[in-house]
Order: C-alpha cells, then structure tokens, then sequence
C-alpha cells in the first residue's frame, strides 16, 4: 500500500529541513558487475529492472529522502554510441517507473533526471538545437509517466547547456521544482576544442591576446584559476547566480569534485550571500588543490596512470571524513545534499547519521562495545579484551 504523499522540496527547503538525495547508481552498477564502465550507460534499467528497484529500496532504507530515476546518461546520444537508440523511450519509461513505485511504496519524493549531453561544442552551434530536443524528449517522458516531485538537472560543464537545460524543464515540466547543478573540470579542460573547419583559432588571454591575428575570427579561451570555472568560461559564482535568477529552485554542484574541493565553492557562494538554496553533491573521493576533480587522480601504484575510473579505490572517503563534512555543509546552510559517483548506502547512512537522523539502516549501525576484543560490555572475557587486545594485534 502507498504512503501518504510527502512533504514537497520546495516546503522542506523553506521549512528549514535538509532534503538528502542519493545518487550514484552508475558507479554502484559498475562494481556490482551490471554496468559497463567507459560507456556508463544504465542498460541494467532494462536488463535488471528488479536491480534497479532493489538499490532505490536500499538508498531510501539509509536515509534518502529521495527515489531519484536512474535516467542518468540514458539520453539518445549514450544510446547511440553504444548502439542501442531503438531502447531510447522504454529506458526511460522503465527507469521513471521504478523510481515512483519505490518513492510511493516508502513515502519519499521522486525526482526526474536529466543531465549533461556531452554534444556541447562551443565552436558548432548545432549542439544547441539538438540538446534541445534531448531535454524534450526526456523531460516529456517524465510528464507522460505521470510527473514528478522535483527534477535533477545535473552535471553540467558548461553554463549555456545548463541554462538551456532549465529553460527545457520550465517549458516541458511547467511547474515542476529544479535543482541545478554543474561539475567543475581541470584547468587544463577548459579550453575550447576547434573544428578545424571554422577557421577559428584560439587564443589565451593573458599571454596570447587577439591582435595578434588581426582579420580572423577568435575564440576566448580564459587563462583560469583551475577547475574554479566553466568550459564556457563563465566563473562557476556567476553561474550560479545567474541560473538562480532565471528560476532554478536549487543550485550547486554534483559530481567531479570531492568534498574537500566543493565545499570551498559552496562557501563562497554563501559569502556572495546567494538566496537559492544550495546543492552539495560531491564523490566520495578524497580530492585536493592538486587534483580538485576526482577524474585526475593519479593510481597509487602507478603514478603515471590515471585511477579513473576502475582504480579509484583507495581515494574513497571514510565514513567519518563523508560524516564531518555534512555536517560543514549543514552548518553553512546546505540543504540539500547526497553523493554522487562512488556513492554507496553506507556513505548515505552516514551523511543521514551525521545530521541527526536514525534512518531504518541505523539498527545496523556498529556497537563495538560487544566487539570480542575492542569490546567494553562486562560479559567479555577479559583476556581477549584486556591481554590479546593490547598485547597480540
């Protein structure tokens, strides 16, 4: 039998409370052995429904307040490219179906995905009309199915495609709350790539300023702090402001970033005194002024070597680490947060712990007291918590 309906995000967020949300079902697929990495296309929807069904369960069982549909990269150009478009609408279909049976069953609030389209190009201006139609088409799936509580529009390298991206939902979704939300790259990512075709060449400007080419035509490509701004080249403050005047209801970042390297952003965002609520989103992975993004990061046993993404193992947070920094998210007025790739339900429990909840999961939480050897129950017998203990580990 189906819960009553939640509260709205709009009415917890104005309300006060911290919305958790959930994500990282492409990486979890992939460790489980159902989701081809390089692709990251979440076939499983279709392949494994009752997957799918079972992690959203498990999600909300650690304290997500959320079922967010597991649409993400299930738009027609991933589809393409692993030549699978003809499976384009029943992915869709199927993954919003899941979402709103789990979300009704637990009594939680369901979200619509819709993210980056990996077609921008700055230097063609077609990706515009058919990242359009890519929004559309999803975005009126979402509505057919019968709606949804909010909508994840998420990822976004650059800032034209998340205002495009919002203007879509506002125009396909009317009604319909937003989060938006961009992932920040390297610096050396954020120049442009040039068709050779356009005759447009490039230059920095600091060191390489356009009177040098007199007569042809340029494209800026910004000498940036690293990873602080869009491909696009909007500074990452600006874009938040602005997507927040043109009506998103949240915004932050997601994705990319570890916690360490997004709360900085979000505090600054705080300083520049923005209104919207804000997204606090990141990996689970120990990210630094280095290697701010976690697709930098370099494999511990080879320096030369990229981890992303089969070796990031050993740059995952600990769940104290995802737990302290909650808490400084909530503390400079986040209210909505969870994680994304690498992201698993003990990590959401302990987000959900660490802001003073006692999600179903936390019956699991650990007691060490009972612990054979670390234990402090007076039951135990003392030569393995006194003598072994302290002296054989």
């Amino acid at each position: 039998m189906s819960k009553a309906k939640p509260k709205g995000l709009l009415a917890r967020l104005q309300a006060g409370e911290t919305v958790i949300c959930a994500e990282g079902y492409l990486f979890e697929f992939e460790r489980r052995g159902y989701l081809k990495a390089g692709g990251f296309v979440p076939e499983v929807v279709i392949e494994h429904p009752e997957l799918v069904e079972g992690l959203h369960r498990e999600f909300v069982h650690a304290g997500s307040d959320v079922v967010l549909a597991f649409t993400y990269y299930a738009h027609r150009e991933k589809m393409r490219i692993i030549g699978r478009e003809a499976d384009l609408e029943r992915i869709n279909r199927t993954a919003l179906r899941l979402a709103r049976k789990v979300a009704d069953d637990t009594g939680t609030l369901m979200a619509g995905n819709i993210c980056n389209t990996n077609i921008y190009d700055q230097t063609d201006p077609s990706w515009e009309e058919r990242a359009h139609a890519m929004f559309k088409e999803q975005l009126e799936w979402i509505m057919e199915e019968g709606g949804c509580d909010f909508i994840v529009a998420e990822t976004f390298f650059a800032y034209a495609e998340a205002k495009l991206a919002l203007e879509c939902v506002r125009k396909y979704a009317k009604g319909v709350p937003v989060v938006v939300s961009f992932n920040l790259k390297h610096e050396e990512d954020v120049k442009p790539k040039l068709a050779s075709k356009t005759g447009l060449i490039p230059y920095n400007c600091v060191n390489d300023p356009p009177s040098f080419h007199p007569g042809v035509p340029v494209v800026v490509s910004f000498n940036l702090k690293r990873g602080s701004d869009l491909i696009d080249g909007v500074l990452i403050q600006e874009a938040l402001r602005r997507v927040a005047e043109a009506g998103a209801d949240v915004v932050g970042l997601n994705c990319g970033r570890g916690p360490a390297t997004t709360l900085p952003v979000l505090e600054e965002a705080v300083k520049n005194g923005i209104k919207t609520p804000l997204a606090f989103v990141p990996v689970p992975y120990r990210t630094d002024d280095e290697n701010p993004n976690f697709m930098t990061l370099k494999d511990v046993d080879d320096k030369g070597k990229v981890a992303f993404p089969l070796d990031l193992d050993p740059w995952l947070c600990s769940r104290s680490q995802i737990a302290a920094f909650s808490r400084r998210a909530h503390d400079i007025g986040v209210r909505y947060i969870g994680l994304c790739c690498g992201n698993a339900s003990h990590f959401t429990r302990a987000m959900a712990e660490a802001l003073g909840r006692q999600p179903p999961a936390s019956r699991y939480t650990a007691d060490m007291s009972k612990h054979a050897y670390y234990g402090t129950d007076p039951t135990l017998i003392n030569f393995n918590t006194q003598e072994v203990c302290k002296n054989k580990f």
